[in-house]
């Protein structure tokens, strides 16, 4: 009898774990190709209730029905990855687990120094290879890593029998029918695909919702309500806030548990993504897991750790605010618009090099005397909608200085803010904004005091502010305002509001 025929029966049976376990007993016996390519197809079957917090829980476990699912989540960080490399060594052959280990120096998970911990513990692994699929592949390779690793040769093993190769057909023909989906889920696959490569085109987004209506997914009623032309009722917007309140994994996959929730959609897609800050291992393993999917694809404006950035294509990226990324790694996105990160005076020759960035209209970036020396004469020769430099209070006059050059008369929109303390309970900072508008310039001077209870920088504040006023007020058609905010209103504000009342300003 054929050695696969209770393998069939079991999958018949719907007992994919017992034909599984069936499966790689022969597979073993005699390592066929095709057969290692069932087993994986038919490890992917396998439906389970998992988390991936319980990664090593079920890897000391050794189940053949859970390896597709743990090699699937096994990205974690390098630490991480090298004590389930190591866990893994203790698995039986497995043809899932050889091509995975392949797959590894193919499309390595870890390229810095710190991880040389991970690749030898997977060295060990990779000396166990018994799949000729996964031995093969690993021969055509060329890379460093893969240094010392000799592949000891296999022992004499079995052939599948005509009668098995038979049972072997019937079971992939069963699998291939389970796993090919229906005409409209394919449909649905597909425009899906092709939304995420090409986000820009929006004539895509209709055909997609309707094929997602019609098998009762989720998006789809999100793509219903975010493709309306008119505005949406009181009842229209509860209901688009609870789908992505409640189904905010399902519409993120792994990206979800690394957004923040003022993270926000538009016609049916993430469009502005904030990131968690990377302060415990859950978030730092989820980042690992989210880097270079495709759904950051529609994602329009970025604000957080900027790993991310790097390994994505972003293809309709605009706005960024990041930070722990070489700007080097931004001069890709040609279609961004707006960048808030701290430059340093090393980044100028990429920031300033012919061609780089070639849409940018916004920046917000720290401003020291130096970096306006280098950062102006390229400046200048652009177009800008908007500049934000924050300066410290010792390089104020060097700032206001800038007011009365080009770059600030040529600029839309230009704001100096003057940082006085700075903390997650507290801020002191005043900020200058200058709107050049035709026939007139607006300027305003706030005073950005966050606690009426703590006057101990307003004196500061007013000091600053009376700076900036008088780089301002000579300038024609001038229209000016002063906010107070939470400053008191007294003696040490007194001449100031005085002389903005001369300008005939407004104060509030």
């Amino acid at each position: 009898m054929s050695r696969l025929q209770p393998a069939r029966r079991r999958y018949e049976a719907d007992d994919l774990p017992g034909a599984l376990a069936l499966l790689l007993e022969i597979w073993r016996q005699a390592p066929d190709p095709r057969l290692g390519g069932l087993i994986s197809s038919m490890g992917d079957l396998v439906k389970l209730k998992a988390d991936a917090a319980a990664w090593e829980q079920q890897a000391k476990l050794r189940r053949p029905e859970w390896l597709s699912f743990l090699l699937t989540n096994a990205k974690a960080t390098a630490k991480v990855m090298k004590e389930r490399v190591l866990l893994l060594l203790e698995w039986p052959p497995d043809p899932r687990l050889d091509r995975w280990v392949v797959a590894q120096y193919a499309r390595p998970p870890f390229t810095s120094t710190g991880s040389g911990p991970f690749w030898t513990a997977l060295k060990k692994l990779t000396f166990k290879l018994t799949d000729p699929v996964a031995r093969e592949a690993l021969a055509q390779l060329d890379s460093g890593r893969l240094e010392g690793v000799m592949l000891r040769p296999l022992a004499p093993t079995d052939s599948l029998r005509p009668d098995e190769l038979a049972d072997l057909a019937a079971l992939e023909a069963a699998i291939l029918t389970k796993t090919t989906p229906t005409k409209g889920e394919r449909t649905a696959d597909q425009l899906l695909g092709e939304v995420l490569a090409n986000p820009a085109d929006l004539s895509l987004r209709p055909v997609l919702m309707d094929s997602l209506l019609e098998l009762g997914d989720v998006r789809g009623e999100l793509l219903a309500l975010q493709l309306k032309p008119e505005p949406l009722s009181a009842a229209e917007r509860k209901r688009e806030k609870a789908l992505i309140r409640d189904h905010w994994a399902e519409l993120l996959g792994p990206l979800a548990p690394v957004l923040k929730p003022d993270s926000r959609f538009a016609r049916g897609f993430l469009v502005h993504a904030e990131l968690r800050a990377g302060l415990s291992s859950a978030v730092e393993n989820a980042l690992e897991r989210a880097r270079g999917h495709r759904l950051w694809n529609t994602v329009e404006s970025f604000s957080g750790e900027g790993s991310v950035l790097e390994a994505g294509a972003f293809p309709v990226l605009r706005s960024v605010e990041t930070y722990r990324v070489e700007l080097s790694a931004l001069t890709r996105f040609k279609t961004l618009e707006a960048m808030a990160l701290r430059l340093r005076p090393e980044d100028l020759s990429t920031l300033t090099a012919p061609g780089n960035l070639p849409a940018l209209h916004t920046m917000t970036l720290a401003l020291t005397p130096d970096l306006l020396t280098s950062f102006e004469p390229w400046a200048v020769q652009r177009v800008w909608r908007s500049l934000t430099f924050t300066v410290e209070p010792r390089d104020l006059d060097a700032a206001c200085a800038l007011l009365g050059r080009p770059l600030a008369l040529t600029t839309e929109r230009l704001e100096l803010v003057v940082p006085r303390f700075e903390s997650s309970s507290f801020h002191a900072r005043s900020r200058l904004t200058v709107e050049h508008r035709p026939g007139v310039t607006k300027a305003t001077v706030r005073l950005e005091l966050s606690s009426k209870s703590n006057q101990n920088w307003a004196e500061a504040l007013l000091t600053d502010a009376a700076a900036m006023l008088e780089t301002v007020a000579a300038r024609p058609h001038l229209e000016f305002e002063l906010s107070m905010g939470n400053v008191t209103p007294g003696a040490a504000s007194a001449p100031l509001v005085a002389r903005v009342e001369r300008l005939g300003g407004r104060v509030r």
